[in-house]
């Protein structure tokens, strides 16, 4: 989970954390582990521990600052299974796109920029990609706890989908 958390709420970081807390609950996924990038340095431990009390002991969870280093940021990238970006008002979503470009899967808002560009290049080719977010928040939480979980399930499959160009840039 990538992005300046200046306002998480706005990220939809807890729609991120309940979707965590989802993939992991029945044993599934326990090697899964949460990183959330770009939160500033006097917030990231509170931040963490607000994390920590909502997941419990599992799974892992990094929180790391917000960095303008395009290195550190590649080298989080490529080391995600899954980018999800939910942001409940998104005008582009740089993140997700970056990801793409890396040859990362992402799951993003619907309503978002870069969700509503995956619509019309990739049609429904994108639908494993794209969550339409309700006013039903837990419901939320499950949409995008099964497409990571499908992500998860066959990472090879979800790097070769739907972005081919992309992975040649993945290494």
């Amino acid at each position: 989970f990538f992005g300046r958390q200046e306002d998480p709420e706005l990220k939809g970081l807890d729609t991120v954390v309940e979707a965590v807390r989802l993939l992991v609950k029945d044993g599934a996924h326990l090697e899964a582990q949460l990183v959330v990038r770009g939160v500033s340095n006097a917030l990231a431990d509170k931040l963490h521990d607000d994390i920590r009390r909502r997941l419990g002991d599992r799974p892992p969870v990094r929180v790391l600052p917000y960095t303008e280093d395009a290195n550190a940021i590649r080298d989080d990238l490529l080391s995600a299974s899954v980018v999800i970006v939910p942001s409940r008002e998104e005008g582009y979503g740089l993140v997700a796109h970056e990801a793409v470009e890396h040859g990362v899967p992402v799951v993003v808002d619907a309503r978002a920029g870069f969700g509503v560009l995956l619509k019309e290049v990739f049609g429904d080719e994108a639908s494993d990609m794209i969550v339409e977010r309700l006013a039903d928040r837990s419901e939320t939480a499950r949409r995008y706890a099964g497409h990571m979980a499908s992500i998860l399930s066959d990472r090879d499959g979800a790097f070769r989908q739907p972005v081919p160009a992309a992975n040649s840039r993945r290494g």
